[in-house]
């Protein structure tokens, strides 16, 4: 009997060993996911704060789509407020739907083009999407790397227990 405790013993503490060993390797993946973020993430308001001013231009053009003044306020709301890094990155994800949805009603509405706030607007976005590139790239890189240590079978086992889930990808074209 006091073989088989010794045994049980040695089994559960190379468990627990195990555990933490995966939960330090998780929890290591977030820092990068974290700076990589924070170093995008002014030029992500920024270039929220020239597609409100995208919107009002639409708006201001007599541009009257109801589904882009509902979801933009919607949208930008929820990015100020995201709590979570999954929430601010979906809500940016969004907002990038919402620039091409704006791009699109440009096909329809020639009065866009013509109108030079709107395409000066728009080639300061282009600016601050090619500013981006880089940093998005080096997110989505350690989005890559998180998602597959957290997703990896035995791994994703903790990973479940302590609450770690795949991140969201930033969306930048």
């Amino acid at each position: 009997m006091g073989i088989v405790f010794i045994i049980a013993l040695v089994i559960a503490a190379g468990v627990l060993l195990w555990c933490r060993r995966v939960w330090c390797r998780i929890n290591r993946l977030q820092e990068p996911l974290s700076e990589s973020y924070a170093e995008i993430d002014g030029k992500l308001r920024q270039r929220a704060e020239k597609i409100a001013q995208l919107v009002a231009v639409t708006e201001k053009n007599g541009i009257q789509d109801g589904l882009l003044f509902i979801t933009w306020q919607d949208v930008y709301s929820r990015y100020a407020q995201a709590a979570t890094l999954n929430d601010s990155v979906s809500a940016a994800n969004d907002i990038n739907n919402t620039f091409y949805h704006i791009m699109t009603l440009v096909q329809t509405h020639p009065a866009l083009i013509a109108d030079p706030q709107f395409v000066r607007l728009q080639l300061v976005i282009c600016d601050i999407d090619d500013a981006l590139r880089p940093g998005v790239d080096a997110f989505n890189d350690a989005v890559i790397h998180y998602n597959q240590s957290v997703q990896r079978y035995p791994d994703v086992l903790i990973a479940h227990l302590f609450g770690f889930g795949p991140k969201v990808w930033l969306e930048l074209s």
